[in-house]
C-alpha cells in the first residue's frame, strides 16, 4: 500500500513541476518572434540507381506545401512541423520505460550531445536533471515532434519495440515504418486524430505498444528563418533537421491534403533537376541538404556518415541577408569569412549590410560559404559557394560549378 501511495505522490508531483516548468518555457519561448520545429530528411532504398553524374541508390521523401500556406506555399519539403506541448508530456517518459526498461539510464549517454565550442544550439542545454524531474529532454522532444509530423503528414508511422537492435547496430538501416500493421482507413482515422489533438499519438502508440523510433533519427542540422522580406517579418521557425535510412520502401505513403498537396520518393539529383527546369520551388535548406546529399551515393555510406557524426554536433544556421557592390543580394552562412560573429537573431527588421565586392569577386574569393538570394534556379544553383570546412564533421554542399552534369545542356 505504501508503495502504491509512494507511487501517486510522485506521479502527482512529477506532473505539477511538469506543469510549471512547462508554462516557464511556454512565457521564454513567447519572448523569441519564432516556433520550435522539427523535420525529417526520410532516405529509402531506391527501385533502382538513376544514371547522372551523381547517382544513388536511395530516395527522399518530400511533400509539396498547398497553394494555400502561409510558409512557402508550394514548396517541395521534407515531413516537418511546429513542436506541439505533447511531444514533451510527462507520459512519454513511462511509455518508453515500459518499452525499454533501461531508457532513462540511457538518454544522456546515447542523445546528448556536448560541444566544447559553446556553439550548441539553446535548443539543447544538456538538462542532465530534466528526466529525474518528470520532463523529457529537448533531445527526446524534437525527435518525437519530428515522427509525429511525418505521420500527420504523409501516414509514415516510424515506430519500435526493438530497443537492443539499435543500440547494438547503430550504423546499420534497421528502421522501417510499421504502417503495414494497420489497414489504411484505421490509418486515416488515427491520422485525423492526431491532427486534430497530438496528444492522440501518445494513445496511438500504448495502443501498437510501441514508441517513437528516437534511436534512429539523427541529428542533421538546424535552420532559423530569417527575416525574409524588408517590410515585414513574416513566419519564423526554428527547426531542427533530423535523417533517417529506412531498410525497406513503406508500403503507405499518403500525403494529408490539408497541409500537402503531394508526395513523391525522388533521388537528390532528380529533385535538384526538377528546380533547376523550375518545375517545382526548393527553398534554401531544401537547396543546400539536398545538395549535401550529393556527397552519398549509397544509402549505406548515407547511414554510415549519419551514425558517425551523430554525436559531433551542429551549428544553428540563420542565413544573412547582404547586398554585392553590384547590388546582388546574397544569403552568408556560418563559416562564411564575413558571415557576423554574433548575428542578431532576434532581430525584427532586415537591414542589408553592403560588401566591398562585386558578387563575380566574391565567388573567385575563398572562405566562402554563401548562396544568391532569389533568381533564376539555374543561376542561384550554380551559384552556391562553399569553400570552407564545415563545423562538427558536417559535408558541405556539393557545389556544381557545370549545370550540365545534372543534363541542362539547353539551359546554359
Amino acid at each position: 500500500m505504501y508503495v502504491l501511495y509512494y507511487r501517486y505522490a510522485m506521479r502527482h508531483i512529477w506532473r505539477r513541476f511538469h506543469s510549471m516548468r512547462a508554462q516557464s518555457n511556454a512565457s521564454r519561448a513567447d519572448s523569441r518572434p519564432w516556433k520550435d520545429a522539427a523535420s525529417l530528411i526520410i532516405a529509402t532504398p531506391a527501385d533502382k540507381t538513376n544514371s547522372t553524374k551523381y547517382p544513388s541508390d536511395y530516395n527522399i521523401l518530400f511533400l509539396k506545401r498547398i497553394a494555400k500556406s502561409s510558409f512557402f506555399p508550394n514548396a517541395y519539403v521534407y515531413p516537418g512541423g511546429a513542436l506541439d506541448p505533447a511531444d514533451k508530456h510527462y507520459r512519454w517518459i513511462e511509455i518508453f520505460q515500459n518499452i525499454d526498461p533501461q531508457f532513462c539510464d540511457n538518454v544522456e549517454k546515447e542523445f546528448f550531445v556536448y560541444q566544447k565550442d559553446g556553439k550548441r544550439s539553446p535548443l539543447f542545454p544538456g538538462d542532465r536533471d530534466a528526466l529525474s524531474q518528470g520532463v523529457l529532454p529537448n533531445e527526446i522532444v524534437f525527435r518525437i515532434c519530428a515522427i509525429r509530423e511525418t505521420f500527420e503528414e504523409s501516414g509514415l508511422l516510424l515506430l519500435t519495440n526493438d530497443v537492443q537492435s539499435r543500440r547494438l547496430k547503430p550504423n546499420s538501416v534497421h528502421a522501417s515504418s510499421v504502417s503495414h500493421l494497420l489497414t489504411s482507413d484505421i490509418i486515416e482515422k488515427w491520422r485525423n486524430k492526431v491532427h486534430n489533438d497530438a496528444n492522440e499519438f501518445i494513445n496511438l502508440c500504448i495502443e501498437l505498444n510501441k514508441v517513437p523510433d528516437i534511436w534512429s533519427l539523427k541529428e542533421w542540422s538546424e535552420w532559423l528563418t530569417p527575416i525574409l522580406s524588408k517590410k515585414k517579418a513574416g513566419k519564423r521557425y526554428d527547426t531542427v533537421f533530423y535523417s533517417c535510412c529506412l531498410q525497406e520502401k513503406p508500403q503507405y505513403l499518403a500525403h494529408d491534403k490539408v497541409e500537402m498537396s503531394e508526395s513523391i520518393w525522388i533521388s537528390p539529383a532528380e529533385i535538384l533537376r526538377r528546380y533547376l527546369t523550375e518545375d517545382i520551388f526548393l527553398a534554401p535548406p531544401q537547396i543546400l541538404e539536398t545538395l549535401k546529399l550529393l556527397n552519398f551515393s549509397t544509402i549505406e555510406s548515407l547511414a554510415d556518415y549519419m551514425t558517425k557524426r551523430a554525436m559531433k554536433g551542429m551549428r544553428r544556421l540563420m542565413p544573412h541577408f547582404t547586398l554585392t557592390k553590384d547590388g546582388q543580394i546574397i544569403e552568408l552562412f556560418p563559416g562564411d569569412k564575413q558571415y557576423p560573429e554574433d548575428p542578431d537573431e532576434l532581430i525584427r527588421e532586415r537591414d542589408l549590410t553592403t560588401l566591398d565586392q562585386t558578387f563575380e569577386e566574391i565567388l573567385n574569393s575563398k572562405n566562402r560559404f554563401c548562396l544568391p538570394a532569389g533568381g533564376d534556379p539555374v543561376d542561384r544553383l550554380a551559384s552556391v559557394l562553399c569553400n570552407v570546412e564545415l563545423d562538427y564533421d558536417q559535408v558541405g554542399p556539393v557545389t556544381i560549378k557545370d549545370i550540365a552534369d545534372l543534363g541542362l545542356n539547353s539551359k546554359l
